[in-house]
């Protein structure tokens, strides 16, 4: 089992519920928050630093990995600034 964490302006959560909502992936869970990534703005959700990130975590078989990063490979390149590419992180995990 895979655990994805993917990370992404809040602006870019309906396209991409959508897009795992296509794969057939609907146990998730999305959480919001402030901070800043590696590849973006900083963001507190206030008028100096407007906006949020989503988190999305989820769990899946290895096969799906390659499908998941895929189609949000194809999000971020219609993406025309690269502050908004969505990041996505795993590593394996196991169940108790």
């Amino acid at each position: 089992m895979i655990k994805l964490e993917i990370i992404y302006s809040v602006e870019l959560k309906s396209e991409l519920i959508t897009t795992l909502s296509k794969l057939g992936i609907s146990d998730i869970i999305h959480l919001e928050g402030t901070g800043k990534l590696s590849s973006g703005d900083l963001r507190q959700d206030d008028d100096v630093w407007p906006g949020k990130f989503g988190i999305t975590q989820l769990i899946i078989s290895e096969q799906k990995l390659d499908n998941i990063l895929e189609k949000i490979r194809k999000i971020n390149e219609q993406t025309s600034d690269e502050n908004e590419n969505i990041e996505v992180y795993w590593w394996k995990v196991e169940r108790m």
